[in-house]
């Protein structure tokens, strides 16, 4: 079975078997994305982490990423087609030797 490109849809070619697009161009939109949003998302987390009194008072931040995520799902289903814009996180643990400890 053909491999669909994980941003548009579209065949993924190739002799890799873990080739996720179909283009550079592809890839870097996904990245983008994934980049625009791990970044406001590292926001709320740092604030809920570290400072406690400013998160409480900007409301319930856990729920605000939650609806931020909600609307991100929305998004991907009716711009993308319902492809994930969101890796493995196994991918990323094994990346990332400081959580192994």
């Amino acid at each position: 079975m053909p491999r669909a490109c994980r941003e548009c849809g579209k065949g993924v070619g190739g002799m890799r078997v873990d080739k996720a697009f179909c283009t550079s161009k592809c890839r870097g939109s996904f990245n983008q994305r994934r980049a625009r949003r791990g970044a406001e998302i590292y926001d709320m987390f740092m604030t809920m982490r570290y400072e406690r009194t400013l998160a409480t008072r900007a409301r319930a931040l856990w729920f605000l990423a939650c609806r931020m995520a909600t609307h991100w799902r929305e998004e991907d289903v009716i711009k993308r087609e319902g492809r994930l814009s969101w890796r493995d996180p196994q991918r990323m643990i094994d990346r990332k030797r400081y959580l192994h400890k």
